[in-house]
């Protein structure tokens, strides 16, 4: 939850063996679901889905259906950054329950797709009614990406600063995360100098999307101050995402680009379109709310 994910993992992997052979399955359980998670937010999309599934098995055994259910949310979030978007998408649907876990999931499957009905959902979940920083932030993050993938900036760059604020009194681990969203909300907004801070202030912090994120937001930045740099800077983003397993922000990566070079006006704009439009079609979805969110940012 602090961001130390290298520590989180050598821990779990020490402390795994003992665990098991005293045989406490439930903690085993718990810490191959760590591991899931340490992987999925490495961009190790594939060892994240065989961790999760090990840790659903897991759980099952104990007869624990909060495990099931937050294992088995890895294990969604790790098929759909595989682009394995139905995959996914069943797993939430079995998983449903009438709590807000199963809400927030699909909320949160549906902004990291840029998929329609991202902003429903995320107004479904609520903000409000926990005792959990964590969990406010993480609700708020939600509804503001969904917002800023509608088009209404003002309004995400105002939910974005309110999860922030809940986020960083507590130093959670989703502020890493609320600061990317900010950043490519204020980039889309047109506030190129304060989006550009955000993104150099927090770059190499975070997850690999929250990496991502912030190097989306300082392209766009660069692009927006027509800065000699910009392109580069979308080719590095695009190489980020390709040193991981993630196909899904593979192709995320490569629509950002595909805009920038048509606002660029480059020769190869159209032969990137179509690259990024083919990888998006591949996983049978569009990301038009990224593409609405690219877009803006794209104008100088």
């Amino acid at each position: 939850m602090q961001g130390r994910a290298g520590e989180a993992e050598q821990l779990a992997r020490e402390q795994l063996p003992e665990v098991e052979a005293t045989g406490n399955r439930w903690g085993a359980a718990i810490l191959v679901m760590l591991l899931a998670n340490v992987a999925l937010w490495a961009g190790e999309s594939d060892q994240a889905a065989a961790y999760a599934r090990d840790a659903v098995a897991r759980f099952e055994i104990t007869a624990d259906p909060w495990g099931q259910g937050v294992a088995g949310a890895t294990l969604a979030r790790a098929l759909a950054c595989r682009g394995r978007v139905d995959d996914a998408f069943d797993l939430v649907t079995q998983g449903e329950s009438p709590d807000l876990s199963g809400a927030l999931l699909r909320a949160q499957l549906l902004v990291h797709l840029g998929e329609p009905g991202a902003l429903p959902a995320a107004l479904h979940i609520g903000v409000e009614g926990t005792a959990s920083p964590e969990l406010v932030a993480t609700r708020r993050l939600a509804l503001g990406h969904a917002l800023l993938q509608d088009g209404r900036f003002e309004e995400a760059i105002a939910e974005l600063r309110a999860a922030r604020e809940v986020a960083l009194p507590k130093h959670t681990g989703s502020t890493v995360a609320v600061s990317a969203a900010l950043a490519l909300a204020l980039v889309a907004a047109g506030r190129t100098d304060e989006a550009r801070t955000l993104a150099d202030e927090s770059e190499g912090r975070g997850t690999y999307l929250d990496r991502i994120e912030h190097a989306l937001a300082g392209a766009f930045a660069r692009l927006q101050a027509r800065d000699p740099a910009a392109a580069a800077a979308f080719d590095a983003v695009v190489a980020a995402a390709d040193g991981t397993e993630a196909r899904l922000d593979q192709a995320i990566t490569r629509l950002a680009r595909a805009h920038a070079w048509r606002a660029l006006g480059r020769a190869d704009a159209d032969a990137a379109w179509a690259e990024a439009r083919d990888r998006l079609e591949a996983m049978g979805i569009t990301a038009a709310g990224w593409s609405r969110v690219f877009s803006a940012a794209a104008r100088p």
